[in-house]
This record gives structure tokens, C-alpha cells and sequence, in this order.
């Protein structure tokens, strides 16, 4: 199965967090982060969303995940690995779209689970000074 990015932008909060809330000190078990990628797959049950415009679709997600980050803004904020902190600076979240040239059905109904083909459709945590 062949997996295309084609579209990657940062998704800002759409209100700004307060500056009393803008600094989040971890906690000792925050301090080692662990990052768990994901997969959430949702059958088409009633075969209704075909006929919805997957442009319209891509919208409403973006528009849901803007208005979400103003109530778990520490999400839209940089981890600072020396200071051990979140900086709520309302900096976004990656927003990615992909196109796959398969089913995942097939994919996931296959025994042994080809974890190396799933894991083509998480994209990689690029680590910096200020991760995301």
C-alpha cells in the first residue's frame, strides 16, 4: 500500500490561552515522554459518506480541532526538553492528510498483522529542542 501526505499545516486554537495558564510544569511521570502512535479507523457502516464531498469532511475535522486546542491548549504549546515545561504559546498542531491506494480493511483482516505496512500510515515524530 502506497501512503501520500498531501497536505501538512499547523491548526492554531481559536482563542488565545490566558497568560496565567501559559506555562505548564510536568510532572515527574510527564518527564519521560513516551509517544504512542495511533490508528483510529471507523468503518463506513451506511455507505452515506461517499456521496459527502471529502473536501467538506477535511474542513469540518479542522474546524472541530481549532476549537478543541482552546480547551486542551497545553496540546497547541512547544515542550521545552531543558526547562521541563510546556510553553502554551498557541503555536498549533500538525494537521495531516494522506491518501492511501488500498483499503485498510485488508489490511487490518490479515493474519499475521503487517505492523510495518501500518506503521507507514503514522508519520514519524521529528524531535527538536521544542517538539511539537
Amino acid at each position: 500500500m502506497e501512503v501520500q501526505i498531501t497536505s501538512r499545516k499547523l491548526i492554531k486554537p481559536s482563542v488565545h490561552t490566558p497568560p496565567h495558564l501559559q506555562i505548564l510544569k510536568l510532572s515527574i511521570l510527564d518527564q519521560y515522554p513516551y509517544y504512542v502512535p495511533n490508528i483510529f479507523y471507523y468503518t463506513n457502516a451506511n455507505h452515506e459518506i461517499e456521496s459527502i464531498n471529502t473536501q467538506k469532511l477535511v474542513e469540518q475535522l479542522e474546524k472541530s480541532l481549532l476549537e478543541v486546542l482552546t480547551l486542551f491548549y497545553p496540546l497547541a504549546g512547544r515542550f521545552i526538553k531543558d526547562k521541563l515545561i510546556v510553553d502554551c504559546n498557541d503555536d498549533g498542531v500538525e494537521f495531516l492528510e494522506a491518501k492511501a491506494d488500498g483499503d485498510l480493511t485488508q489490511i487490518l483482516q490479515q493474519e499475521p498483522k503487517p505492523y510495518e505496512l501500518l506503521r507507514r500510515l503514522v508519520p514519524s515524530l521529528a524531535e527538536s529542542a521544542t517538539s511539537p
